[in-house]
This record gives structure tokens, sequence and C-alpha cells, in this order.
């Protein structure tokens, strides 16, 4: 056995950025026995984990694998798996600063809760397509949170969630979607810059007028706003929102939209 080789055994199990990728050609059983060992056999620190599928996965394995990456203090997580039923609530992501999560299913409300409640030191989060199914209300309430992205262009399907986010540090603020979730923001004082790309679809118009009215309460004290073509067009109809955004600071808004 050559030295470099031995150099390279002896490497790759304190590797601090560890990615997983399956894709349909892949043989499934044989994908999840590598990352078990993979992660058995690491002895050092996470940075970024990220577990990338295009099949769906057992969740069983997957909230084992997250909680192998939480203990050895992963500061970056990246899950994207098709129809995963969220994550284990009994985890405390005590090092994560960076979360993104892709094509969940959040079913439960109560597990759902202590997820978003449990994240101390997160300072940036990504939500991509994901479906809160079965939850009424959710609240988010990282304390260090200061940068938060919101998509949902998958699926047109209206969903009757409404999401509530406590922004005491947020700085920057993007959404991309339908609104299928009614949005509120509270505290956000500190917020710096906000996009907001409405996409058009089915939803009656009285619904996204209400969903749009919401979300833009939310950003009135925002420095810098970027509004696409149709949130303008709600602007439009609903002077009560313009008086709004003219009592605070309005100067970057009216430039934003103008001048684009």
């Amino acid at each position: 056995m050559s030295v470099l080789w031995k150099r390279w055994e002896n490497l790759w199990t304190s590797l601090p950025h560890l990615w997983f990728e399956l894709t349909l050609s892949d043989d499934r059983t044989h994908f999840m026995y590598f990352v078990e060992r993979v992660l058995c056999l690491h002895d050092a620190d996470i940075k970024r984990f990220t577990l990338s599928c295009e099949v769906p996965c057992d969740a069983p394995r997957v909230h084992s694998w997250v909680s192998a990456a939480v203990r050895k203090n992963v500061t970056d997580l990246y899950i994207e798996i098709p129809h995963l039923a969220g994550l284990p609530c009994t985890i405390c992501f005590s090092s994560l600063k960076i979360l993104t999560i892709k094509y969940f299913v959040f079913g439960d409300e109560g597990t759902t809760q202590k997820l978003f409640s449990d994240l101390p030191v997160l300072e940036k989060l990504y939500l991509e397509d994901c479906s809160w199914e079965f939850i009424k209300v959710l609240s988010i309430s990282a304390p260090q949170l200061h940068f938060l992205s919101i998509s949902e262009l998958q699926t047109e399907i209206l969903e009757n969630c409404q999401i509530i986010i406590f922004g005491d540090c947020l700085k920057e603020f993007v959404y991309t979607g339908h609104l299928l979730m009614d949005y509120c923001l509270f505290n956000s004082l500190f917020l710096e810059t906000a996009d907001i790309d409405l996409v058009p679809c089915d939803i009656t118009s009285e619904e996204m007028s209400y969903r749009v009215h919401n979300l833009l309460v939310g950003v009135c004290n925002v420095k810098y706003l970027t509004l696409s073509y149709e949130v303008v067009q709600f602007l439009v109809d609903a002077p009560e929102l313009c008086l709004i955004f003219l009592s605070s600071t309005t100067y970057w808004i009216w430039n934003s939209l103008w001048e684009n």
C-alpha cells in the first residue's frame, strides 16, 4: 500500500465537509450503507453536511444521519429529499448556523414548532418548496437569524397555514412564490433589504390581496425593497399600503419601484 493511500485513508475520516448525493440511477441500498459507514468512522467535527436525494429515503435513517452530524457540531446543514417528513424533534441544533431544507413535508405541528424554536445560533435559513400539511400556525423565532429565504414554486395548492416570523435580528428577507401560506413578520425593525417576487397562480384575488397585505406590512420598515410587477399591482389597488410605506423609510422603496 502506497504512502499516499495511507495518508488519504487517515485524512478522509476528518474531512470538515461531507456531501452525499443519491441520483435516480444509483443503488439506494448501497448509498445508505455508504453514508452510515462514513458517519460511523468520521472522527472530527463537521462544518457542512449535505444530503441530496432524487428519490425518497427512509426517514428514520435520515434522522439518524442528521443526528450524527449534529453530534459532530455541524454548522451548515443542507437536506434535499422529496417527501421527507420533517426532522427529529429530539435534536438540539446547538451549533447550527445555516439550515437549508428542500421538499420537506411538515405534517405534525408540535414537532415542527419545536424544530423552529430550538435554533439558538442559526443565522441563515432557506426553506425551498416545502409543504406544511395539517399545520395551522407556525412561528419561526431563531434569536440570531439575520437572513431568511423562502421559495415555493413547485405547487399551486393553497395551504391554510400561517407562518409567523419573529425577526428581532433579521436583516435580509427573500420570498419567491405564490404566497400559498400566510406570512407575517413581526419585530423586523433592523430589516435592511427585502425582495418579494410574487409568481402568478390561480388563487383568488381577494385571498391574495390579504396575504400580500400581511407580508408587506411586516417589511414596512425596510431600507431597500425590491418588488415584482405582480406585487406592485396590488400596491396600486391598495392605497392604504402606500401610506404605510410613506410613513417609514419610503425613499429607497420608491426608488426601487420606479427606477427599475
